[in-house]
């Protein structure tokens, strides 16, 4: 596919889609400031933890992680579970 044919496609999609937002990254703490509250942890077989956090019929798992150098444990993402 021509460099021409991709920006042309990207073009209509942007012009269609609106206004492009960045989208805020889901963490354990947006959640919780979202009112979820964590109901279950779990450990990870190749390192770090999983919690689990909950709102009413929302439920969410979150992969954290560190390493020795790091000042805090890090959200390495969040999806929701269906």
């Amino acid at each position: 596919m021509s460099f021409r044919r991709v920006t042309a496609y990207v073009a209509v999609f942007v012009s269609l889609s609106g206004t492009v937002v960045a989208e805020e990254v889901t963490t354990v703490q947006s959640l919780t400031k979202q009112g979820f509250a964590i109901v279950g942890a779990t450990p990870v077989p190749g390192g770090g933890g999983g919690l689990y956090l909950q709102k009413k019929d929302e439920v969410f798992f979150c992969f954290v992680a560190e390493t020795p150098s790091s000042q805090t444990v890090m959200t390495r993402y969040c999806k929701p579970v269906q």
